[in-house]
């Protein structure tokens, strides 16, 4: 989980910074390796399930659903 951290914060900041108002329709993609995709799918699965925002748990299910069918 800690390779899976070490790559999604440093590009997390950078997205943050340099956010602008009309950049929002623009994919941003990260490269992960099949163990680090398969552990964060688990964590999302876990972290779903205990979350109570209707948006939020709905992110996250399409999140999952996007790492299940690359993880196929």
């Amino acid at each position: 989980m800690l390779d899976v951290v070490d790559k999604a914060v440093p590009k997390a900041a950078k997205l943050s910074r340099s956010v602008e108002l009309f950049d929002n329709k623009k994919k941003h993609d990260l490269t992960l390796k099949y163990h680090e995709a398969a552990t964060l799918e688990q964590f999302l699965i876990g972290v779903s399930g205990a979350e109570t925002d209707a948006f939020k748990k709905n992110i996250s299910t399409k999140l999952i659903a996007q790492l299940n069918q690359k993880l196929a």
